[in-house]
């Protein structure tokens, strides 16, 4: 999540970050699905990873965690 961050040019534009927070929303939910969190130290990871995205995306960390768990339950 860190280097797709890096890598995304024009950052600071308020569409980029939203392309952003849905690549990363779709990359989080994927892997949810393929390691399902079953013990307390995977949902502090996932909650790490979350708290990224949304300091990335510039968004509250309770919407990230709605998408992704709504992106990962529709698969």
């Amino acid at each position: 999540l860190s280097r797709k961050y890096a890598e995304t040019p024009n950052r600071s534009l308020p569409q980029t970050r939203a392309r952003y927070l849905m690549e990363a929303v779709e990359i989080v939910a994927e892997a949810m699905i393929e390691t399902p969190v079953t013990d307390d130290l995977g949902e502090r990871s996932f909650a790490r990873c979350i708290e990224r995205i949304a300091q990335y995306a510039e968004v509250p960390s309770a919407i990230v965690a709605s998408k992704v768990l709504q992106r990962a339950f529709e698969r």
